[in-house]
Protein backbone atom coordinates (compact mmCIF):
# COMPACT_ATOMS: atom_id res chain seq x y z
CA UNK A 1 0.00 0.00 0.00
CA UNK A 2 1.82 3.31 -1.12
CA UNK A 3 0.95 6.37 0.24
CA UNK A 4 0.50 9.71 -1.24
CA UNK A 5 2.91 10.69 1.31
CA UNK A 6 6.00 9.03 0.59
CA UNK A 7 8.42 9.99 -2.20
CA UNK A 8 8.98 7.99 -5.23
CA UNK A 9 12.39 6.21 -4.60
CA UNK A 10 12.46 4.75 -8.19
CA UNK A 11 12.35 7.86 -9.60
CA UNK A 12 15.15 9.00 -7.49
CA UNK A 13 17.15 5.69 -8.34
CA UNK A 14 16.45 6.53 -11.78
CA UNK A 15 18.01 9.67 -11.95
CA UNK A 16 20.75 8.54 -9.85
CA UNK A 17 21.71 6.19 -12.45
CA UNK A 18 21.52 8.61 -15.34
CA UNK A 19 24.16 11.17 -14.32
CA UNK A 20 25.91 7.89 -13.02
CA UNK A 21 25.86 7.15 -16.56
CA UNK A 22 26.48 10.23 -17.75
CA UNK A 23 29.31 11.11 -15.59
CA UNK A 24 31.09 8.14 -16.48
CA UNK A 25 30.38 8.99 -20.31
CA UNK A 26 32.01 11.93 -19.67
CA UNK A 27 34.89 10.69 -17.83
CA UNK A 28 35.38 8.28 -20.80
CA UNK A 29 35.19 11.43 -24.06
CA UNK A 30 37.74 12.98 -20.92
CA UNK A 31 40.28 10.33 -20.81
CA UNK A 32 40.07 10.36 -25.08
CA UNK A 33 40.12 14.03 -25.21
CA UNK A 34 43.52 13.75 -23.45
CA UNK A 35 44.79 10.67 -25.21
CA UNK A 36 43.97 12.86 -28.61
CA UNK A 37 45.98 15.65 -27.58
CA UNK A 38 48.93 13.81 -26.53
CA UNK A 39 48.97 11.78 -29.83
CA UNK A 40 48.98 15.28 -31.56
CA UNK A 41 51.90 16.00 -29.35
CA UNK A 42 53.67 13.32 -30.12
CA UNK A 43 52.86 13.86 -34.24
CA UNK A 44 53.79 17.34 -34.16
CA UNK A 45 57.16 16.30 -32.53
CA UNK A 46 58.00 13.92 -34.83
CA UNK A 47 57.19 15.95 -37.90
CA UNK A 48 59.63 18.59 -36.21
CA UNK A 49 61.92 16.09 -36.34
CA UNK A 50 61.95 15.31 -39.73
CA UNK A 51 61.80 19.01 -40.62
CA UNK A 52 64.77 19.35 -38.93
CA UNK A 53 66.69 16.29 -40.04
CA UNK A 54 65.37 16.08 -43.85
CA UNK A 55 64.77 19.25 -45.78
CA UNK A 56 61.82 17.38 -48.21
CA UNK A 57 60.14 17.17 -45.26
CA UNK A 58 59.60 20.64 -44.49
CA UNK A 59 56.00 22.19 -46.19
CA UNK A 60 56.83 23.51 -50.06
CA UNK A 61 55.99 27.18 -48.42
CA UNK A 62 59.50 26.92 -46.78
CA UNK A 63 61.78 25.58 -49.44
CA UNK A 64 64.11 27.98 -51.32
CA UNK A 65 64.12 27.87 -54.99
CA UNK A 66 66.69 25.12 -55.28
CA UNK A 67 65.25 23.04 -52.87
CA UNK A 68 61.98 23.17 -54.99
CA UNK A 69 64.09 22.13 -57.99
CA UNK A 70 65.20 18.90 -56.56
CA UNK A 71 62.29 18.13 -54.99
CA UNK A 72 60.73 18.44 -58.45
CA UNK A 73 63.19 15.74 -59.40
CA UNK A 74 62.72 13.76 -56.98
CA UNK A 75 59.10 13.27 -57.51
CA UNK A 76 59.31 12.89 -61.21
CA UNK A 77 61.94 10.02 -60.88
CA UNK A 78 59.66 8.60 -58.13
CA UNK A 79 56.85 9.03 -60.94
CA UNK A 80 59.43 7.77 -63.61
CA UNK A 81 59.87 4.31 -61.12
CA UNK A 82 56.35 3.80 -60.16
CA UNK A 83 55.63 3.60 -64.10
CA UNK A 84 58.32 1.54 -64.33
CA UNK A 85 57.51 -1.01 -61.77
CA UNK A 86 53.70 -0.93 -63.01
CA UNK A 87 55.27 -2.02 -66.19
CA UNK A 88 56.81 -5.24 -64.96
CA UNK A 89 53.79 -5.82 -63.34
CA UNK A 90 51.52 -6.29 -66.21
Amino acid sequence: MESNNMPDLNGVTKKTKGRQKVHTHLHYLSNQIAIEKKRSKDLNHLAKVAEDQFWWARPIESMTDSQLDKYKKMLEEFKRQLKEKRGNLN
